[in-house]
């Protein structure tokens, strides 16, 4: 296997935005020798290195949406439970995967805003199309 890159910076219209993959680790299961950190840990590592370098910073979830949900095996963490846990300022949007929701249909739900950070997700297989606007 090659070297797995969990993050990169893009440059946007001049904005420097920082990019986290994240997974659940009851995905990778069978896949030889690739263990996975958890996932706070890994964007607690990551966190410190990235976020001074960028001017916004989105997590690429394949966590699922949160432990309570039943679409889909979720361990260690969810997005909501991520979101929870990350410090204030520091991660401005979460794309969330995996549970398969279709969330924030009629606009961003003040439910999938957790500690200051939105949660999206745009269901399955390609059925639905999400748009994020943000304004920095």
């Amino acid at each position: 296997m090659g070297q797995v890159y969990p993050a990169a910076i893009l440059v946007v219209k001049g904005l420097r935005v920082g990019l986290i993959g994240l997974t659940t680790r009851a995905e990778v299961r069978h896949l030889p020798g690739l263990s996975l950190s958890h996932p706070l840990t890994a964007i607690q590592n990551l966190l410190p290195a990235l976020r001074p370098l960028c001017d916004v910073v989105i997590v690429l979830s394949h966590l699922g949406h949160s432990l309570s949900a039943s679409g889909a095996v979720t361990r260690d963490t969810g997005d909501m439970e991520l979101a929870a846990r990350l410090p204030a300022g520091s991660v401005h949007l979460i794309v969330g995967s995996h549970s398969h929701e279709a969330l924030n249909e009629s606009g961003l739900s003040i439910g999938n805003v957790v500690n200051g950070v939105p949660i999206v997700q745009a269901g399955t297989m390609g059925r639905f199309l999400g748009e994020v606007e943000m304004r920095i």
